[in-house]
């Protein structure tokens, strides 16, 4: 699982370790899957979950910015209430 964690946010060992407040020697001693605390599997988990939510997020803003910058151009109709009340609701959400 650390390997995973690993190469999916492109750090290595040393760098996990610090992250988790962890020697490198206790994150090689993970190489026996057995020596892997429930704690720690979770905080892995955790760290692939919150690098695909942050990934999820980025291509929404980035969406939200080409749609944004199409509008800026004046290619839609920006009278539109139902226009006005979509671009409302999209920056409520970022």
């Amino acid at each position: 699982m650390f390997k995973e964690v690993c190469n999916t946010l492109g750090i290595n060992r040393i760098e996990l370790a610090e992250k988790l407040g962890l020697s490198k020697t206790t994150i090689d001693a993970w190489s026996d899957k057995s020596r892997i605390s429930k704690t720690a599997q979770v905080a892995l988990e955790l760290m692939l979950e919150n690098h695909k939510l942050r990934s999820i997020i980025k291509n929404f803003q980035d969406g939200f910015t080409l749609l944004n910058s199409y509008n800026l151009e004046g290619n839609i109709n920006t009278s539109s209430k139902d226009h006005n009340d979509l671009i409302n609701r999209i920056n409520h959400i970022f």
